[in-house]
């Protein structure tokens, strides 16, 4: 252990001899770093998080700011009229019917025996894909 140290003060003493420059540095008080990720590693996840929130509720501000300005400038207003209930009716069960032929398809097609819709395969590799029907 002694000859550990007495080595260890001989390198110290051959460095400063052959490196003569010692830089003067100013101690700094009350100076901490931006990222605080030495005085406060536990937040810094959080503190980017918060300030990738504020970004985004900041920009989303900004594009809605643009949009109203925008359309201030916008003159025309027309004047709509809500569809009778019998025609509103009349719609959804349309998009009701759409959706379940949509959903036999689908059925259909994925029930074949042997053959999955979701998948493909290339040169022996098998990969998902979406199936979509217009």
């Amino acid at each position: 252990h002694h000859a550990h140290e007495v080595l260890k003060q001989e390198r110290q003493g051959e460095e400063d001899r052959l490196y003569t420059f010692k830089p003067k540095v100013n101690a700094s008080t009350g100076v901490q770093s931006r990222l605080k990720v030495a005085s406060d590693p536990d937040n810094y996840v959080q503190r980017l998080e918060h300030e990738a929130r504020l970004q985004q509720r900041q920009q989303t501000m900004h594009v809605q700011e643009e949009f109203e300005k925008e359309m201030s400038e916008c003159t025309f207003r027309p004047k709509t009229n809500e569809a009778p209930a019998y025609v509103r009716s009349i719609s959804a069960a349309q998009k009701r019917s759409k959706e379940a032929s949509l959903e036999q398809r689908r059925e259909s097609v994925d029930g074949k025996k042997g053959w999955n819709s979701s998948v493909s395969v290339n040169d022996g590799k098998a990969q998902r894909r979406s199936l979509v029907l217009k």
